[in-house]
């Protein structure tokens, strides 16, 4: 009988893959996303590309330079292209966390919108139906933040298996704001294949909404 239940167990054990979930840089790596920024009303804000290009790893982390690809920004009837090659230099701890940023952006806003559209691996591997805290302590103008991640599923649409990830984040203090997002990751690599989180408070074409979605390509 022992025999009989462990080998009608072992199916669903197999079912139930674990991952780390973490990206482990090499120095040199290069990934592109398109993204488009919707309003709360769902009309596209702006629409385009952008680079990441690994330029540091070590035991502390890894840097990454975020570059822009050509952006198409619209505000009514108006549209404005931006071939501009701005740069943004992300530090990051081990799990993915942003630590610092420079270079063409506000680093304020930079920082607070790194909560809510960076993902964050786990202290460790684990499986479907787990989650995991991320906690962020208040600094100078950037409110504190708590992320919750949970695997809800596999994404078995692509040649390698995708964990489903779902998000909710929590600012606290001044114009805090909230977000809730699904998150597609690379269970053997780590890497963010796609991503999309609306986030309420966040201030797009006058609304008081947006939605950020990006996806490798």
């Amino acid at each position: 009988m022992v025999v009989t239940a462990a080998l009608a167990l072992a199916p669903l054990l197999q079912a139930s893959p674990t991952s780390a979930l973490r990206w482990a840089p090499r120095r040199g790596t290069r990934l592109v996303y398109a993204l488009t920024v919707r309003d709360a009303q769902g009309r596209v804000v702006s629409e385009g590309a952008f680079e990441l290009s690994v330029t540091e790893t070590g035991r502390d982390g890894y840097t990454v330079v975020s570059r822009n690809r050509g952006m198409v920004v619209r505000s009514g009837a108006e549209e404005i292209r931006d071939e501009s090659d701005r740069r943004v230099t992300l530090k990051h701890a081990p799990d993915g966390r942003v630590i610092s940023l420079t270079g063409d952006t506000d680093v304020t806003t930079g920082l607070r919108q790194a909560a809510f559209f960076r993902f964050v691996a786990p202290p460790g591997r684990i499986s479907k139906g787990q989650s995991w805290t991320i906690d962020r302590p208040a600094r100078d103008q950037v409110n504190a933040s708590t992320t919750r991640f949970t695997w809800e599923g596999v994404d078995e649409r692509s040649k390698r298996p995708r964990a489903v990830i779902s998000s909710e984040t929590r600012e606290t203090g001044r114009d805090a704001m909230t977000g809730q997002g699904t998150w597609l990751i690379d269970m053997e690599s780590g890497v963010v294949e796609e991503m999309v989180v609306t986030v309420q408070g966040w201030k797009v074409n006058g609304t008081d909404r947006g939605t950020f979605a990006m996806k490798r390509v």
